[in-house]
């Protein structure tokens, strides 16, 4: 075994790539919805199309966790009549060709359901958001 008792000094003012693009890509910028969501409150969401065909929702972003949580049909069967549209409009799972279901996988874990989160259906599906009028395909 040959061990270095002096390796090369690292200097962070030397110029190190480490593989990094020299330009950054340019950001995404993706106008809010126009409309003030929320049962608790009025707050600014972004409209986002689920599935397959698209199913045009509105969510609030969250920089505190990386799943996308939409309400489904479930989700507001006790809550009133404006329950849908006052939190962005309702995903039906069932009508999208694309839905993959991970309820039972996430039940059997049991990270969600220790919390009491969990009450409807967890799957995968496509995402798409609007900016600067394009699309954006984010694969789930």
């Amino acid at each position: 075994m040959h061990v270095t008792r002096n390796p090369p000094a690292f200097d962070p003012a030397a110029k190190h790539n480490f593989g990094r693009r020299e330009t950054q890509p340019a950001p995404v910028v993706v106008e809010p919805s126009q409309e003030w969501d929320g049962n608790d409150g009025p707050w600014s969401s972004f409209v986002l199309q689920v599935g397959t065909p698209p199913q045009q929702v509105r969510v609030d972003i969250s920089i505190a966790g990386q799943e996308t949580w939409v309400v489904s049909p479930g989700g507001c069967a006790d809550a009133g009549t404006d329950c849908a549209n006052n939190r962005g409009g309702e995903f039906n799972s069932q009508a999208s060709s694309t839905w993959q279901s991970t309820t039972t996988i996430w039940k059997n874990s049991g990270i969600y359901q220790l919390a009491g989160l969990i009450t409807n259906a967890l799957g995968i599906d496509g995402v798409c958001i609007t900016a600067e009028r394009s699309i954006i395909h984010v694969n789930g």
